[in-house]
């Protein structure tokens, strides 16, 4: 009997010590989880069938879209893509690099048109000056002439210079001196025409009106039509590589250039609704595959507010940001993940993990 009595008090020891360790020592606890890399931000240019060429930039550290244009040409309009000869697949890109061109022939005859029609109005507006001093007309005529023409050039050059300031490929101090430049061509047309006026006051004032109402209208539709021809100069809006991927998509857009971003690499991965108290953002995750030498660590920075029904189970995605500065990480490369998490008893631990056994 006191045999007995010792076996059962060293069961019962045991099982208060199995009990007291399993609530108070912890153990390491990670998500395990897999899904596929994909490059920070990737830009494509792609031609829809209809012939409209769309503008996309997508970032899928955000999975947000912060940049997007769609250029349409007319019927009749003949246009064409020329990729920067100086490129290959895999070329190194810095933002604002220019990537080609696409030739419109209508917007090119459109703005020989609109220039040989400024050129027209102005001579009239000068056949129709009338004044004492024929001569002093003349020249500060041609004065306002060549004021007006320096003008168009600045801006020409002040709108790239924004174009690049917005994109920040310029510092503040270039844009400011390019600003500083238009406006002094704003000045000197001002000026001039003052002169130009003050010579001309006895002129036929209507008909002065006139052509100087529709200089005005031609010069607004030239730097409409500018700006277009300007934009059809296609400049890298991110740092990466020019990929080699040209091909349709599946919605039948033919993709003319893409550049993939990645310096960063991110990886969105499901995670059981159930282990959502284990997630916080600055988590660390490590990836592997079989192609990787060894396990990469990255980080966890955004988990979705939202469930979603993944293989008849409900998941929440977590977003995770992985460093790539040796390029070692390939997009689209499928890996197996471990978000580390904080430690929990044993007892918690054994409870999840008989969860996940009954569960599966």
């Amino acid at each position: 009997m006191t045999t007995q009595i010792k076996i059962i008090s060293g069961i019962l020891f045991f099982l208060f010590l199995l009990i007291f360790a399993s609530l108070h020592v912890e153990v390491p606890y990670f998500i395990s989880t897999q899904g596929i890399l994909l490059p920070e931000k990737e830009w494509k240019l792609t031609k829809s069938p209809n012939g409209t060429i769309l503008n996309l930039l997508k970032d899928n550290r955000t999975n947000s879209t912060p940049f997007f244009t769609s250029t349409e040409f007319s019927r009749g309009d003949h246009a064409e893509f020329h990729l920067n000869h100086l490129l290959k697949p895999n070329s190194r890109l810095n933002k604002g690099d220019t990537i080609g061109f696409i030739t419109s022939h209508q917007e090119s005859y459109k703005l020989l048109d609109l220039e040989k029609e400024l050129n027209e109005l102005k001579q009239s507006r000068q056949i129709n000056l009338t004044g004492e001093k024929p001569e002093r007309t003349k020249a500060a005529m041609e004065e306002l002439r060549m004021a007006e023409t320096n003008l168009e050039a600045e801006k020409i050059i002040f709108d790239r210079n924004k174009k690049l300031h917005d994109l920040d490929v310029i510092a503040d101090q270039e844009f400011e001196q390019s600003l500083n430049f238009y406006n002094q061509k704003k000045q000197e047309v001002l000026i001039a025409n003052a002169n130009y006026e003050d010579l001309t006051a006895g002129s036929k004032q209507e008909e002065i009106e006139y052509y100087n109402t529709s200089i005005d209208a031609i010069l607004k539709q030239i730097n409409v039509t500018q700006k277009r021809l300007d934009a059809l100069t296609l400049t890298s809006p991110v740092s990466g590589f020019l990929s080699h991927e040209f091909k349709t998509e599946t919605n039948d857009n033919e993709v003319l250039a893409r550049v993939i971003s990645t310096e960063n690499m991110v990886l969105m991965v499901p995670v059981e609704i159930s282990q959502i108290h284990y997630l916080k953002k600055g988590l660390a995750i490590k990836i592997s595959n079989t192609l990787l030498p060894e396990e990469i660590e990255g980080k966890v920075i955004h988990i979705d507010s939202k469930a979603e029904s993944l293989n008849g189970r409900q998941a929440v995605f977590v977003t995770c940001l992985i460093k790539n500065e040796d390029q070692k990480l390939l997009p689209n490369l499928k890996v197996k993940g471990n978000i580390i998490c904080k430690s929990i008893p044993a007892f918690n631990y054994f409870q999840r993990l008989l969860s996940i056994i009954f569960n599966s």
